[in-house]
């Protein structure tokens, strides 16, 4: 418990003295975080609409992602701490190769059913299902690091490690942008009639509203860019 408190002591110390710094090092990381993953988000629909996200919309989009990724990462670390238990030293060798040949058959199984039933509805979500796939990998990635330098103390973390951890998070997040914009544009449920000034966009989909711009797809999949006060009304349209 003494050795508890003396290590928070310092750490809370170490925060007072350096909290300038720490908070520019966490808004840079913030607004990093916020421009990877709005930009696989917008390379859905077309990669050149990262050009309309200002500085000011990249800070509100980048609180979103905090609360996010901290909401994600502690759900998903409060589940998988008992699965990554089977993976510990205390384990023999063959029960963790067993353990890891299961979780892979799961999600194989699992994705492969999902596939199958796309395919037999007739939808095209192979990159959806992709993306989440690649998503759901690099997440157990990130949960087990988190799970074994807690358990380890950072005698597990080097420079290595560090700049593989940085590159899994970073794709990790455009994943996480690619999966969600490819999800709104093939989710028919999300359709909505728009009410422009001078129009009516039916069956339409939000993809994005920053401070100038309104980014919307059309029913044939058309990307329409307008300014955000053309915009008079949206009415939801559920379809389950």
């Amino acid at each position: 418990m003494t050795d508890n408190a003396s290590g928070f002591r310092k750490l809370f110390e170490f925060s007072v003295s350096n909290f300038a710094a720490l908070s520019a090092t966490a808004f840079f990381l913030m607004v990093i975080s916020a421009a990877v993953l709005t930009s696989g988000y917008l390379s859905v629909f077309d990669s050149n609409l990262i050009w309309l996200v200002e500085y000011t919309d990249l800070i509100k989009f980048g609180l979103v992602t905090i609360v996010f990724l901290a909401g994600f990462l502690y759900i998903g670390n409060t589940i998988l701490t008992a699965v990554l238990s089977f993976f510990d030293d205390a384990q023999t060798k063959r029960f963790r190769m067993t353990a890891a040949a299961l979780v892979i058959a799961s999600i194989v199984i699992i994705f492969s059913g999902v596939i199958y039933l796309d395919q037999l509805d007739g939808k095209d979500r192979l990159a959806e299902r992709i993306a989440t796939l690649i998503v759901v990998i690099g997440f157990i990635f990130l949960v087990s690091r988190l799970h074994f330098v807690n358990k380890y103390g950072l005698a597990t973390v080097n420079i290595h490690r560090t700049l593989a951890d940085l590159t899994v998070f970073v794709g990790f997040l455009h994943f996480v942008g690619l999966m969600y914009g490819n999800h709104i544009r093939n989710a028919p449920q999300l359709s909505e009639d728009i009410y422009l000034d001078d129009r009516i966009l039916y069956g339409a989909r939000v993809v994005l509203v920053t401070g100038r711009f309104a980014v919307l797809l059309g029913s044939d999949n058309t990307v329409i860019t307008v300014p955000s006060d053309r915009v008079r009304e949206i009415l939801k349209k559920w379809k389950p």
